[in-house]
């Protein structure tokens, strides 16, 4: 039912006939180019410098606009593994303490 195939009319005015994967092909294609498109001001920043000033420009500001999100994506993942680190090391502390806390919060509660 999906690969059934359609009549379209072509440019010329005769009726052609267009199967069904060609149309799923072309639907997912020009979903894949909306989706394919920069969001945010950096995209618009690199689409506006590519349209205005040539390829060149606009390549060169994309590699800067990925460069950038690299760096954010390593600091965020090594940040992470120091406070992981951290925690693990001090585990009991921070357990302690917590604990110390909770049971200070009930007993102010039921007295």
């Amino acid at each position: 039912m999906i690969f059934m195939s359609s009549w379209r009319t072509h440019p010329d005015g005769m009726q052609r006939q267009v199967s069904g994967w060609m149309i799923w092909f072309l639907r997912g294609l020009a979903i894949a180019v909306i989706f394919g498109l920069p969001a945010g001001a950096i995209g618009v920043l690199t689409i506006q410098r590519t349209l205005k000033s040539g390829f060149g420009t606009g390549f060169a500001t994309g590699l800067g606009s990925t460069a950038a999100d690299m760096l954010y994506a390593y600091m965020g993942v090594f940040s992470v593994t120091l406070v992981s680190g951290f925690l693990t090391a001090h585990q009991r502390v921070i357990g302690a303490v917590s604990g110390g806390l909770k049971g200070g919060m009930t007993m102010k509660r039921i007295l």
